[in-house]
């Protein structure tokens, strides 16, 4: 990525309070599946999309290597665009390196698992069709999973019973086989037949789509398999991510109001200054009363009635997005794959 590119970006970010930046990172067209999801449900806030095709696929990649790979990406995309928020926006990404990043960085992560607790709640057996670095991590997802809806279960009075089987089953290069081919999908059908087309596969219920790429085959899969549930992460993703703005915007007008409230003050001790210095007793009370009117159960009440009234006027409110808004980037530096990107994204989002 050039200066000029990384300039240019910047300038054209809209600096608002309202506005907030938010980065994600996939090494290729995966990552815009959920993109489009967060767009839709958060459509007033700028985005920055970067696909490292220099080290794509990260699907192949150790635990070590991916490791590396994302502390230099994250340390120089922190350092040029500072976003408020950072997407991994691939499941290899996730399970290898969110820990590492969140322990080093003070920013924000939001990652993406596969949605074993989805089919595990629907029933059934099920299909994790993933990549091999997100499959060595299927035990400790497995456990999570268990516990989360054991916990869920008691509270119902209730017993969770793991008996469904689950089928492990990852195809080498897919990932890259998908960018090269996303304009015309249907070349990959025969590896996906060969891979899927057995009698044992098409009884089971779930397949869970365990790489953001993956989700870009979804009707070649429902092809395939027929009567499949098939589940990714995207929604779930893009639910964190308005959860997660909704809670800054809220931070930011508490802030804002006391910010003016402590102006306001500060404007009238002003005005008053020689009746304070003639009258310290009055002094005192008056600054007790900035006090008490600073930290008033009251205010903090009134201010969050009104974030609530101004967030279901939000929600009522038809919101327009500009593709504007998001900024592609490919670090190849190949415009055709930057153009490839922006192209695919508009296919999708329609």
């Amino acid at each position: 990525m050039s200066e000029i590119e990384k300039n240019k970006i910047k300038k054209s970010l809209e600096i608002s309070s309202n506005k907030k930046t938010i980065l994600f990172l996939d090494s290729g067209i995966g990552g815009l599946h959920i993109l489009k999801e967060c767009v839709k449900l958060s459509p007033e806030h700028n985005y920055i999309y970067i696909a490292d095709t220099i080290n794509a696929p990260y699907g192949n990649k150790r635990k070590k290597e991916l490791i590396k790979i994302a502390d230099k990406l994250v340390c120089e995309l922190n350092k040029e665009f500072n976003p408020d928020i950072i997407v991994l926006a691939c499941n290899s990404l996730t399970v290898s390196c969110i820990n590492f990043l969140r322990n080093k960085y003070k920013k924000i992560f939001i990652g993406i698992e596969p949605a074993l607790k989805q089919a595990k709640l629907n029933g059934g057996d099920i299909i994790i069709f993933a990549t091999k670095t997100t499959l060595k991590s299927y035990h400790k997802l497995n456990k999570k999973c268990s516990q989360q809806l054991k916990k869920e279960h008691k509270k119902q009075n209730l017993r969770y019973y793991n008996k469904d089987k689950v089928y492990k089953i990852f195809i080498p290069d897919l990932p890259l086989k998908i960018d090269k081919n996303c304009n015309n999908l249907e070349a990959l059908n025969p590896i996906l037949i060969k891979e899927f087309d057995n009698l044992e596969y098409k009884k089971i219920n779930n397949l869970v789509l365990g790489c953001t790429h993956y989700i870009a085959i979804k009707p070649q899969l429902k092809q395939i398999l027929k009567d499949v549930q098939i589940f990714d992460g995207a929604i779930p993703v893009a639910k964190r991510l308005q959860s997660l703005l909704k809670e800054n915007k809220n931070i930011d007008k508490n802030k804002n109001q006391i910010e003016n409230s402590v102006i306001k003050n500060e404007t009238l001790v002003k005005q008053n200054e020689d009746f304070i210095k003639k009258n310290e007793n009055s002094v005192k009370k008056v600054q007790s009363s900035v006090k008490e009117i600073q930290s008033s159960d009251e205010v903090k009440k009134q201010s969050k009635k009104t974030s609530e009234k101004f967030e279901q006027f939000s929600e009522k409110t038809s919101k327009k997005f500009k593709l504007s808004q998001i900024k592609f980037i490919s670090l190849d530096g190949n415009p055709s794959t930057k153009s490839l990107l922006k192209q695919y994204f508009i296919k999708i989002y329609k």
